[in-house]
């Protein structure tokens, strides 16, 4: 724009600001599929048992008691 190539217009400044928006939620989408909340929390990935996928959704799963504490 400052080199006069590229006229500065609404028409312009909506493209871009379309372009933007898929831009951001094509990002949203994917940073959602990585998140992790479990890996957040414990510091490791949650263990994928047979048991643990057949469970319903909304089952309160047990953590093992932790050793060696004083």
């Amino acid at each position: 724009m400052s080199f006069q190539v590229i006229t500065p217009s609404f028409g312009l400044a909506a493209a871009l600001a379309g372009g933007l928006l898929v831009i951001d939620c094509a990002a949203c989408f994917v940073v959602a599929r990585l998140f992790d909340r479990e890996r957040l929390i414990t510091g490791a990935r949650p263990a994928r048992s047979a048991s643990a996928a057949a469970a319903a959704p909304g089952t309160v799963r047990r953590l093992p008691p932790v050793s060696g504490t004083s």
